[in-house]
């Protein structure tokens, strides 16, 4: 599901910028100071030219060769040509197998290209030959909780703080991954410190944000959506989760305005469903503006068949029908509670929207959520 409650806003390209492009060695007397300068540049084209240049030096020592290969790695990866990339850090690991950072620059890529396992490997092994590589530790944290071994990613983020303190990409993914856990009082220590390193580090905002909804205090939710989209005015996912605090309080017209920012921002499929429910919670009738929407979606999967049944273009059975697994047969219920309350059918509501809180039902998406809510404001 295209869920933001659940969208953890870790952005592992952020504790990427952490790594740098090492300067080790002088040069070799073949391999001009401007070939160097060109290979170690931020420049791709003229780093992968000057690279190449470097390495026809026969008198490089092992760690210039290595250095010249890594650098050339980061240009083709710059570049998007993965493969080259790989094998450039491939060979300047053969060329220096106790140098840490191209282990951990080959796992970061491995993990690109959907090989955790191997990812996990050789950050394992950038650890073992450098115990103080902090980044090394955060992206194989990263690797760990994409995996769900929260407790290894917990681990990993945590050595990575000790080693850097002040990071607080690192301090607020670890908030992030306790959270998952359910160790709010952890979480939010963890945004606390990362917002007191960084009073401008919207990230932390918009997790914390994520942290007092579930805690159902919602109007310190709204605080924190409304500083992250002060200090970032174009988050969609800011405006998105504010919208779904402001519906937990009941404050529908405004939730609806959110989702409406938020769509317009980023054109979502859950985001257009809610958006319609709000705005005829609020008394509006949303049904052009759903049409509207839905037309300029361009994924025509799940959730569609239930934009299809609110459009009156399928049936409540065919809608139920094509969720084909235990998540989406949860939104189905879901949406089709919702439906059937604003049809003022209360009591066919109350059991859908019990359906929608099954065992199966993730409890942390705004479905489970909200039917929760909706079913405390129905009443006995």
């Amino acid at each position: 599901m295209c869920e933001a409650i659940q969208w953890g806003w870790v952005m592992r390209g952020l504790i990427r910028l952490t790594v740098a492009s090492f300067v080790l060695v002088g040069p070799a007397f073949a391999a001009s100071q401007k070939d160097w300068s060109d290979c170690r540049g931020k420049d791709a084209g003229k780093s992968v030219s000057g690279c190449t240049r470097v390495l026809q030096d026969k008198k490089l020592s092992a760690r210039e060769r290595a250095d010249a290969y890594y650098n050339l790695g980061l240009a083709h990866k710059a570049n998007d040509d993965l493969d080259r990339a790989l094998a450039d850090y491939t060979d300047a690991i053969s060329a220096d197998p106790k140098w840490a950072v191209p282990y951990a620059k080959r796992g970061d890529l491995y993990d690109d290209k959907g090989d955790q396992d191997r990812a996990i490997a050789d950050l394992s092994d950038a650890i073992r030959l450098d115990p103080d590589y902090a980044w090394a530790y955060a992206i194989r944290g990263y690797i760990y909780d994409n995996m769900g071994n929260r407790d290894r990613a917990i681990s990993d983020y945590s050595n990575a703080i000790r080693i850097d303190p002040k990071d607080v990409g690192t301090i607020a993914n670890r908030g992030w991954t306790r959270r998952k856990k359910g160790d709010l009082d952890g979480a939010f220590a963890d945004f606390n410190e990362a917002i007191r390193l960084d009073p401008k580090f919207v990230r932390a905002y918009y997790n914390r944000g994520l942290a007092w909804s579930d805690r159902k205090d919602y109007d310190r939710s709204i605080n924190d959506f409304n500083e992250a989209i002060r200090l970032e005015p174009k988050n969609d996912v800011a405006y998105h989760d504010r919208a779904l605090a402001r519906f937990y309080k009941g404050d529908f017209a405004s939730s609806a305005d959110d989702l409406q920012r938020s769509n317009e921002l980023k054109p979502e499929s859950f985001t257009v469903l809610r958006l319609y429910i709000a705005r005829s919670r609020a008394g509006a009738n949303g049904t052009a503006e759903l049409q509207r929407n839905a037309d300029e979606l361009k994924s025509k999967g799940w959730p569609r068949p239930i934009i299809e049944f609110y459009l009156g273009k399928r049936s409540a059975e065919e809608m139920v029908a094509a969720a084909d697994n235990a998540e989406r047969r949860c939104d189905a219920q879901f949406y089709l509670g919702e439906w059937q309350l604003l049809q003022n059918k209360r009591e066919e509501a109350a059991v859908s929207l019990r359906a929608a809180m099954a065992d199966e039902c993730p409890k942390y998406l705004f479905e489970f959520v909200a039917a929760a809510v909706d079913l405390k404001r129905m009443g006995p």
